[in-house]
């Protein structure tokens, strides 16, 4: 076997066991979901689902800016007024065969970006200004692929379903607990046992521990992707850790990016 077949064998395998294991979460994660709402519920959440998933995509910038901890203010600026980001995205763009998307400029002092949309052709890609100010030509290019990979692999959809169960099942928790508070109160009123709230918090905090499963996954495919793009390892480890600093340092089973030692490694067999 020569070494190309053999470097292809091991990125395809590696872009495969994290397919499958995100196709795993998501089957385990609707299941979870679909026991929280069972019966009518079950009904009305996915209408839910559905109409606010739609509304998400329409709203993907807010979103994105309120994702990563920034007022949503649009400042006018767009790609056209910043050559090095239209160079960046251009290139990106043609690479992964994408639309152009519908780029904002943000002032912020943090150096963030992030992507949103329900698919590639409603795409809305957010880079602040200190990103454009601090980050060299390389570094920015990556972490725009980054970001579109995401867009490429459809995880924005994936993002914009998913928000909105976790959201219902936020809501059911709250419910819950004041029933039983209700409960236990005020005499007479039988309304929510404190078992059925103590079966509904275990629920939901499975699911939110697969919910950070699956967007864990999500981030090492859009790093897969983005490393395949770049094809320098070196490169790829300095974007890797620009994009980590965007990121918090949550280590705990509900946190959302992998760890980035795991990152750069499985990026650097994909990249090298």
């Amino acid at each position: 076997m020569s070494l190309a077949t053999e470097y292809l064998d091991t990125e395809q395998h590696i872009r495969r066991a994290h397919q499958a294991r995100l196709l795993a979460l998501g089957i385990l994660l609707v299941g979870v979901f679909l026991v929280f709402c069972y019966g009518l519920v079950t009904v009305l959440g996915v209408a839910a689902w559905l109409v606010v998933a739609l509304a998400a995509g329409v709203n993907a910038r807010q979103l994105v800016a309120a994702k990563r901890g920034y007022a949503p203010t649009r400042t006018g600026s767009s790609a056209d007024d910043h050559p090095r980001l239209s160079t960046a995205i251009e290139r990106v763009t043609t690479a992964f065969d994408l639309p152009d998307p519908d780029v904002h400029v943000v002032d912020t002092e943090h150096v963030t970006a992030a992507a949103g949309g329900l698919t590639p052709h409603s795409a809305q890609l957010v880079v602040s200004k200190t990103a454009l100010s601090e980050l060299s030509d390389s570094i920015l290019e990556g972490i725009i692929a980054h970001e579109l990979a995401h867009l490429k692999n459809y995880h924005t959809l994936l993002g914009n379903l998913l928000r909105v169960p976790a959201t219902i099942v936020g809501v059911g928790v709250a419910g819950s607990v004041l029933g039983t508070v209700v409960t236990l109160v005020v005499p007479g009123f039988t309304g929510i046992q404190v078992e059925t709230t103590l079966g509904v918090g275990a629920i939901s905090i499975l699911y939110a521990v697969l919910h950070a499963a699956v967007l864990r996954e999500r981030e090492y495919l859009a790093d897969l992707t983005a490393a395949e793009y770049l094809g320098d390892a070196d490169q790829y480890e300095a974007v890797l850790r620009a994009v980590s600093s965007m990121n918090d340092a949550d280590q705990s089973v509900f946190r959302v990016h992998p760890p980035l030692a795991a990152r750069i490694q499985s990026g650097r067999t994909v990249a090298e």
